[in-house]
């Protein structure tokens, strides 16, 4: 996702999926000041760790002269995703509900050792 306030709705979103055991927030972006002032700023980690950075990035963000942000959210399911009957298509609509026209959603199948 390239728009922030979209990404920061999702981090509570993210945090909730059921049955999911690797859940990881990253964000990769900077921002100028109109006093000339930058910040860049790489984050990998726990959705809920991530909380007080958007409580910080918000109003920075808003309040920037330039600014990119690109934001990325990895989910695993250790049991894997059960892909009959509607789970894949309730998590999409979970996922992209907040998101919507921002969200890109993919899945990556891995066959089990």
């Amino acid at each position: 996702m390239f728009d922030a306030a979209d990404a920061f709705r999702l981090l509570s979103i993210v945090g909730g999926i059921r049955g999911a055991d690797q859940k990881t927030a990253v964000f990769e972006g900077e921002y100028e000041t109109s006093a000339g002032s930058t910040l860049a700023i790489e984050y990998r980690g726990s959705p809920a760790d991530a909380q007080p950075l958007k409580d910080f990035l918000e109003p920075q963000l808003r309040a920037a002269k330039e600014k990119t942000m690109q934001a990325r959210f990895e989910i695993g399911f250790g049991e894997g995703l059960p892909i009959s009957g509607d789970a894949p298509e309730k998590l999409t609509e979970q996922l992209t509900r907040f998101a919507t026209g921002s969200a890109y959603v993919e899945a990556v199948a891995e066959a089990k050792p």
